[in-house]
């Protein structure tokens, strides 16, 4: 995990086996919003936000290859 500031998470995996993807997975407060706004300017998403177990998500990929994940962290387990 790396904090860029106080606000900015940035979690970064190194590939070590064969069939393991390289990804970088962007926290996010609103994950909704963020898909929406980015959606508008074009970013081209491989699906549509989803609830995992972590919380909600989103795919996209840039012109480069690079894999992005946005994660809304929730806890499903609070009252």
């Amino acid at each position: 995990m790396v904090k860029a500031d106080h606000e900015t998470n940035i979690f970064l995996s190194e590939q070590k086996h064969q069939n393991q993807t390289n990804k970088i997975i962007l926290t996010s407060d609103d994950c909704l919003e963020d898909y929406c706004r980015l959606k508008s300017r074009g970013v081209i998403f491989k699906n549509r936000p989803a609830y995992l177990s972590e919380g909600l998500s989103i795919e996209f990929s840039d012109p480069y290859g690079n894999h992005f994940i946005i994660l809304e962290q929730r806890n499903y387990n609070e009252d």
